[in-house]
């Protein structure tokens, strides 16, 4: 689905999303913002990974929103720090996320972002593994 992926890892909402994703039966995965995916193979991969910059160790998430891709659906906040980048809540695959789904998720204004990792992302979202 998305290759091997770049991603900044945000520890700091493992528990939100986690509940989230039981309460609405959603994937369970590690919360992160894609710095860059569907990169083809994981030599390239960790050649880029080699020269990604720095990030800041605090970001301010946007409102969520619904977007749907295929039959792969998300709930995701934007980055205001980063513009274009987003971090996912939640992921459901056969399922839309509905509007009231979307009015109560409610994740934290600030997070605190983690480490920088190569994460392989292709197949269900069970299968993902960091590199």
């Amino acid at each position: 689905m998305f290759g091997y992926c770049i991603w900044l890892e945000v520890p700091t909402l493992w528990n939100y999303v986690i509940n989230y994703a039981i309460k609405y039966q959603g994937e369970f995965f590690y919360p992160h913002m894609s710095i860059e995916t569907k990169i083809k193979t994981k030599d390239e991969a960790l050649a880029k990974f080699n020269k990604v910059s720095f990030f800041r160790k605090f970001l301010t998430l946007g409102k969520p929103y619904i977007t749907s891709e295929s039959n792969f659906h998300a709930i995701q906040c934007n980055i205001i720090e980063y513009p274009g980048k987003h971090i996912s809540i939640a992921y459901r695959y056969d399922k839309k996320w509905t509007q009231e789904e979307l009015e109560v998720c409610k994740p934290p204004k600030r997070v605190k972002a983690g480490k920088i990792a190569v994460w392989y992302c292709n197949n269900k979202v069970i299968e993902w593994y960091k590199v």
